[in-house]
């Protein structure tokens, strides 16, 4: 039988399979994530910061003014890790 450690490991793999849409170079390494921008197209909304989202597994030692690079830009983690219980982590970023 597998643990459900195992199994919720697995399942947070397919789903970030589906979800990341980039790459992202954090500290140094690479990492898929989902970006957001700040401006939410669909909604008309402009907001103040950039993020992305990442498996927890890949958040490794990030802490605020990590190094991030986002498709040639670069940031730095803005805030401390937000992991949301379900395997993914979401990291605000500024400008560096």
């Amino acid at each position: 039988m597998t643990d459900f450690r195992a199994l919720a490991t697995r399942t947070t793999a397919v789903v970030g399979d589906r979800l990341f849409d980039t790459t992202v170079e954090l500290a140094g390494r690479s990492v898929r994530a989902r970006s957001d921008s700040p401006f939410a197209e669909s909604l008309r909304i402009g907001t103040a910061a950039t993020s992305i989202t990442i498996l927890d597994a890949d958040v490794g030692d990030a802490t605020v003014d990590t190094p991030v690079v986002l498709q040639g830009i670069d940031y730095r983690v803005g805030g401390p890790p937000e992991p949301d219980g379900m395997g993914l982590t979401v990291l605000r970023l500024r400008r560096a």
